[in-house]
């Protein structure tokens, strides 16, 4: 799951006819503690709702958007194809990922780096 990239995608037939998908987040070999998960839109996992057991969930068959919240990232997996018996574990090297300052929180107010504040935002912020 370290690709060069920073996101990849692999998947393997299961004998269950629903499929399946995971996420693991890593920085310096480390995995990332993931704040919530989304498909389309739709919370499927929260750490302060839901112990994961596997951390593997059920996933419709069709085309998904994969939304991962981190303590600092949001990232995404746009357009997973997904087929009837399959398990996809996506992988996020956060090491190959360019930070991109979370622009939303910063708008609303919620949050503040040391270097960053909200007077000093730019309209691009």
């Amino acid at each position: 799951l370290y690709s060069k990239g920073g996101v990849s995608k692999i998947s393997n037939r299961i004998k269950r006819t629903k499929s399946e998908f995971a996420v693991y987040v890593t920085k310096q070999h480390n995995l990332q503690n993931i704040v919530y998960l989304k498909v389309d839109n739709q919370l499927v996992y929260h750490q302060f709702y839901l112990e994961p057991k596997s951390f593997s969930f059920p996933i419709a068959k069709g085309k998904h958007n994969i939304s991962i919240r981190t303590f600092d990232r949001m990232l995404t997996y746009e357009n997973l194809e997904v087929k009837d018996s399959f398990k996809y574990f996506l992988g996020f090297n956060l090491d190959s990922i360019p930070f991109v300052q979370d622009t939303m929180l910063c708008k609303t107010g919620k949050l503040k780096l040391p270097s960053f504040s909200i007077t000093s935002c730019s309209p691009s912020c």
